[in-house]
């Protein structure tokens, strides 16, 4: 924060006391945009870190209360919209972890590191886009094997996951209007990362064929039980999607099935051209 409002201040400075023979000083109106823009991206990372800690905290209620009344949100190929949606998927899907506590909860550990945040303002400084990554650990304790399945209790995890998010503003602050959640990798630690994925193991059923988490499997057609719409299923989402629709290849227990498509918002900075890449 106080980077920033040094950089804001910077800014004006150097403005009011450029030289005359130099570029031409930004108008008031300009300094006030740039201002206001360094404003929002703080607000925003900040923002951000607070989602960070409240997820690590299990704190799934407050994390419905992030988001704007029109969000639409997406996670493992199921769509949310919403407050009702927001509260579905935050409560429901991953308050499932730790029995719909909604607190630190002893004998389970969470841990959702946030980093590498990418922040894009729109000029209008109405919506924002936003692009973070995680590297997410989960551990249950002997005491917590009963807040989650025996699977996930006795291998623990680590999950590699991207964040693509969008921001607006409502009722005069920032709100979360939408996530994409993208778990591109997730291995166990009870069972190693080498041979997966493995049958019996970390969610997969016992009886799993080699072909279990190939793509064809986990489409619009046929989502699994994660995905049966609300209201036949409490928690479930209000639509769904393939992974190609999605652009990210759920790959749990096993480390990138199919590459990542899910784009950047962001353009290479020296380019100026989007960068893309095809699934493989």
């Amino acid at each position: 924060m106080r980077r920033s409002l040094f950089c804001a201040a910077s800014l004006l400075l150097g403005a009011l006391t450029a030289p005359a023979n130099a570029q031409q000083a930004p108008t008031a109106e300009e300094l006030k945009q740039r201002i206001g823009m360094i404003t929002d991206h703080d607000e925003l990372e900040r923002f951000h870190q607070i989602y960070g800690y409240q997820q690590d905290y299990m704190l799934y209620n407050a994390q419905a209360d992030l988001t704007s009344r029109d969000a639409e949100h997406h996670y493992k190929y199921g769509i949310y919209r919403g407050t009702s949606g927001s509260w579905r998927m935050w409560h429901g899907r991953f308050g499932g972890f730790t029995g719909y506590a909604d607190m630190p909860t002893f004998g389970a550990l969470i841990d959702h590191h946030q980093a590498q945040g990418i922040i894009t303002i729109a000029p209008d400084r109405q919506t924002a886009k936003a692009r973070f990554r995680t590297s997410a650990d989960r551990f249950y304790s002997h005491v917590g094997i009963g807040l989650s399945s025996g699977a996930q209790a006795v291998e623990g995890a680590d999950h590699s996951v991207w964040y693509e998010n969008d921001y607006k503003r409502e009722d005069g602050m920032w709100k979360l209007s939408g996530v994409r959640v993208c778990i591109y990798a997730e291995g166990a630690f009870g069972s190693g990362f080498a041979d997966l994925p493995v049958p019996g193991k970390l969610g997969v059923p016992s009886d799993a064929g080699p072909d279990y988490w190939k793509s064809r499997a986990r489409t619009q057609q046929n989502p699994g039980n994660w995905n049966i719409l609300h209201p036949q299923a409490e928690y479930g989402p209000d639509a769904v999607e393939s992974p190609e629709e999605f652009g990210c290849f759920y790959a749990k227990n096993s480390t990138m099935v199919h590459s990542v498509v899910l784009p950047f918002h962001f353009k290479n900075p020296v380019t100026g051209k989007e960068v893309t890449w095809q699934n493989r």
